[in-house]
């Protein structure tokens, strides 16, 4: 997902009010070429390890990802929709590492479409991330 559109993902989110797993799981990338073709995701996963250069710019990029990623966190648990027993910046860590094991295994087996793996992920994640006492988030 481009910078940009996580950005504009984040400030809707704060304009709707819209509960933050719901919101993210509806929101979540969805590229109709590469999620038909794992070809294409292994391909990408290969050229961000491929060279220095190259690992540092995408190390750049993730920087600023994740920065994006914990202002999203941050505003569920301002909201009292995720636990905030961990701070914003490990749980989106986490949120990270799942979607790009969910990328890598998806590339290696193809037995589902992105989407609905992504979906599925997205879903589990959340329920570990509601707040204690609370129901389970869609």
């Amino acid at each position: 997902m481009q910078l940009s559109k996580l950005e504009a993902t984040i400030e809707t989110a704060r304009r709707t009010g819209e509960p933050m797993p719901e919101f993210s799981v509806r929101s979540s990338p969805h590229d109709p070429g590469a999620t038909r073709n794992p070809a294409i995701i292994r391909a990408l996963l290969q050229g961000y390890l491929s060279t220095t250069p190259v690992r540092e710019a995408m190390m750049d990029l993730q920087k600023r990802m994740h920065a994006l990623l914990s202002q999203m966190i941050q505003l569920g648990q301002d909201r009292g929709e995720i636990r905030n027993d961990l701070p914003a910046a490990e749980i989106a860590h986490v949120f990270r590492q799942t979607i790009f094991g969910t990328l890598l295994i998806w590339s290696l087996y193809a037995d589902a479409t992105l989407h609905s793996r992504i979906e599925t992920a997205f879903n589990l994640l959340w329920s570990g991330l509601a707040p204690p006492g609370t129901s389970t988030p869609p």
